[in-house]
C-alpha cells in the first residue's frame, strides 16, 4: 500500500484544467482557449445555458454557473460534483482519476444533491420599514398577526453535500415568516429578493387556519399577500386560501373536502403568462372555474395602485358576471 504525502497546491496541480471541464462536463469540443456556454449541472431546470466555461487571466479553466449562483475552478466543480469537504480531497480524487484515464468521458457523475434545513431563526419586532411596506397594500399589523406572519431578523441554513456542511446566516432588511396556528414556520418571504423570495419549509395551505367555513363562495388566490389584500376588499360570503405558489396545485383530495363545505370554488391567479396557464390547469384537472382580472397583475398590486374602494368597484363586476356565468353553465350542465 502507497502512502501519499505530496500535498497539492494549484500551482503545483499537474492536472490540466481543460481535462477536468472536458472530461466531467462531456464537452463535444475541446476546449482550446474559447469560452463555452452549457445547461447548469447544479440547476436542473435550467432551460437556457447558464453555465460560462473561460480562461482566466493565469492561464486556467474556470466557471460561472449564473443559474445557480456558483463559481470556481475545475476542482471546485469536482469538490462541489462530488461532495468532499477540503479542497485538498478534491485534488486527490481529479488525480487518481487522472491517472486512470482510459480517453473516455465520464457519463455517470453521481451529482450529490445539496440539503438545506433551517436550524435556526431569529424574530424582531416590527419596524418603520415594515410599516411602510405592507400599508402600501392596506395591510396592517393586526392583519399580519391574524395571518400568523412576523418580522424575521435572521435565519440560518445548515447546508450539506455529502461531506461538506456549513452553516449559512442571512439577514434580510425586510424578512417575514409564515407560521402555522400552532407556530410552525412553514415559509420564509423575502420581498426584496429576486431568487430567494420565497423560501418553503414545509407544505402549507396558505388561510386554511383562518377559514371559517360561513361564506358560500372559496376564491383560492395566488399568493399570502393577494389573499390579505382581498379579504380587505370585504366581499361578503367569499373565503380564502392560496396554495404554495401558483405551480403547486391543491390535491384532489383538498378539493374535495372544501367542496364539502363551499357551494362554489373558483381560482384568480396573477394576469401573466404563468397565472393564466395555472387557472387552465385547475379547470381541466379539477373542474375549478377561472376568474380573469386584468386591471393589475395581481389583487394586491390593484389595492396598491388604485385603493380599497376602486378595487372593490373593479372587483364587483367581475365576480358577478362571473359567477352567474358559472352557475348557468352548471344548471345547463348539471
Amino acid at each position: 500500500m502507497s502512502i501519499r504525502t505530496k500535498i497539492f497546491t494549484t500551482d503545483n496541480f499537474p492536472v490540466p484544467s481543460e481535462w477536468i471541464f472536458e472530461k466531467f462536463l462531456n464537452l463535444k469540443e475541446k476546449l482550446t482557449g474559447q469560452s463555452v456556454s452549457i445547461h447548469s449541472i447544479f440547476n436542473r431546470e435550467d432551460k437556457n445555458p447558464s453555465m460560462v466555461l473561460f480562461l482566466s487571466n493565469k492561464g486556467r479553466y474556470r466557471f460561472k454557473d449564473f443559474s445557480a449562483n456558483i463559481e470556481g475552478d475545475g476542482v471546485e466543480l469536482i469538490q462541489l460534483i462530488y461532495g468532499l469537504e477540503t479542497r485538498q480531497k478534491a485534488f486527490v480524487k481529479v488525480y487518481d482519476l487522472y491517472l486512470e484515464d482510459d480517453g473516455e468521458n465520464i457519463t455517470s457523475l453521481p451529482l450529490i444533491k445539496i440539503e438545506k434545513e433551517i436550524i435556526n431563526v431569529e424574530n424582531r419586532e416590527w419596524n418603520v420599514l415594515d410599516k411602510n411596506y405592507w400599508t402600501a397594500y392596506h395591510i396592517s399589523a393586526s392583519d399580519l398577526e391574524h395571518h400568523n406572519i412576523k418580522a424575521i431578523k435572521s435565519y440560518t441554513f445548515k447546508m450539506t453535500q455529502g461531506e461538506i456542511v456549513k452553516n449559512m446566516e442571512f439577514k434580510k432588511q425586510l424578512c417575514y415568516g409564515f407560521y402555522r396556528a400552532d407556530g410552525t414556520l412553514y415559509k420564509i418571504y423575502n420581498p426584496q429578493e429576486d431568487k430567494s423570495k420565497f423560501i418553503k419549509i414545509l407544505k402549507s395551505i396558505q388561510g386554511h387556519d383562518q377559514l371559517e367555513y360561513k361564506g358560500e363562495w372559496l376564491m383560492i388566490l395566488a399568493s399570502m399577500k393577494d389573499l390579505i389584500t382581498f379579504k380587505k376588499l370585504g366581499f361578503p360570503n367569499i373565503e380564502c386560501v392560496a396554495p404554495e405558489s401558483e405551480n403547486v396545485m391543491l390535491t384532489k383530495a383538498q378539493v374535495d373536502f372544501y367542496k364539502t363545505k363551499y357551494k362554489l370554488i373558483t381560482v384568480l391567479f396573477d394576469n401573466d403568462k404563468a397565472g393564466r396557464e395555472s387557472m387552465v390547469r385547475y379547470n381541466e384537472e379539477l373542474g375549478i372555474h377561472p376568474i380573469l382580472f386584468d386591471i393589475e397583475k395581481d389583487v394586491a398590486e390593484c389595492v396598491k395602485e388604485h385603493g380599497i374602494r376602486n378595487s372593490q368597484y373593479f372587483l364587483m363586476e367581475v365576480l358577478l358576471k362571473r359567477k352567474n356565468e358559472i352557475l348557468n353553465l352548471t344548471l345547463s350542465t348539471g
